[in-house]
């Protein structure tokens, strides 16, 4: 996937189709609306737009990595889906600030 173009990364949960287990687990759609805002396009969805997976879990990986403080640094974060070989690398500067996706990639490619 060509993330060069991507200026914005949403991430997407459907609260109203999220399922909890017997077991207590919460289950439903999570996936990137990856946008290049300049030309006004969606680029892709990642890994899908129907994608299924443990949406509390994962943001709460996500949270934890995204949310350290970088210092005055640079720092290259992977986040990963649980359901599935998916992952996405994004570029951090100053602080907390995101600078860019660089890679979205099947995990073990």
């Amino acid at each position: 996937m060509d993330t060069s173009r991507i200026d914005t990364l949403e991430i997407v949960v459907t609260p109203a189709e999220l399922r909890r287990s017997a077991t207590g687990s919460i289950t439903g759609r999570l996936w990137l609306r990856l946008t290049a805002t300049r030309e006004r396009t969606d680029i892709d969805a990642f890994p899908g737009d129907e994608w299924s997976d443990f949406p509390v879990t994962v943001l709460g990986w996500w949270l934890g990595r995204l949310a350290r403080d970088t210092g005055s640094g640079e720092a290259i974060e992977r986040c990963q889906f649980m359901d599935g070989p998916f992952a996405f690398t994004v570029r951090r500067r100053r602080g907390v600030q995101l600078r860019g996706v660089s890679r979205c990639r099947r995990a073990d490619t």
